[in-house]
């Protein structure tokens, strides 16, 4: 039945030169009456500092990155329910290694969702430490 249909597909592309890389992804998904779709393309490139002798106050290595993303809600929406709400977001990053097992993630994200409403205001900024093991 049309209720307990559950449908997901998607691809991703990747392409990768030298520092530079472009990944992009799309995916829909139909779980009953609720239809979904979103959407990312992101770029990035990896700066070598290590040969810089002035400048050793700076990481060996760090990543610059930026991302565009779109999740879409086939839905009216109801501003007292943000599982309706439509949203794209602005991301600007920098990860920097600290040592071979962790690495400092700084992003600033633009946030836009489609309430129905009045515009909401809640960009972020995120501070994330991976360790890897």
């Amino acid at each position: 039945s049309e209720e307990e249909e559950r449908t997901r597909s998607g691809f991703s592309i990747d392409y990768a030169k030298g520092p530079f890389d472009f990944f992009a992804q799309y995916i829909m998904s139909v779980d009953g009456e609720l239809d979904r779709s979103g959407y990312f393309a992101q770029v990035s490139y990896d700066f070598d500092f290590s040969k810089l002798e002035s400048f050793k106050f700076l990481p060996d290595k760090a990543t610059a990155l930026i991302r565009y993303n779109s999740y879409d809600v086939d839905m009216d929406k109801d501003p007292a329910d943000s599982l309706t709400w439509d949203r794209q977001a602005l991301t600007v990053a920098g990860l920097m290694p600290l040592d071979e097992f962790m690495t400092l993630k700084v992003e600033y994200n633009f946030n836009d969702e489609s309430t129905g409403d009045l515009p909401i205001d809640n960009d972020e900024v995120l501070l994330q430490i991976n360790i890897y093991y």
